[in-house]
């Protein structure tokens, strides 16, 4: 018993932990100083991030709806806010 919570308590960590490494990956390139490349390079890693191995990520994220859903806001936004 005390071996399944240990697991679950290092699941629920892990998925943290992944969801604020992407959430800072989001955060990339935000510093450039030329404007254009800066949008095109943040709506870049939000595409490949949105387009990649979808059932990894939610594995990652111990398939927390809640997790999922806020990194999905999330880089939706940034790719809207830099392509417009």
């Amino acid at each position: 018993m005390a071996d399944t919570k240990t697991a679950s308590a290092m699941k629920e960590k892990m998925a943290t932990n992944v969801l604020q490494l992407l959430l800072r990956l989001c955060e990339l390139h935000s510093d450039q100083q030329n404007e254009s490349t800066r949008f095109l390079s943040r709506a870049r890693l939000a595409l490949a991030l949105v387009h990649s191995e979808s059932t990894l990520i939610s594995t990652l994220l111990d398939k927390d709806s809640q997790r999922i859903t806020s990194l999905n806001q999330r880089l939706h936004g940034i790719i809207e806010k830099n392509l417009v």
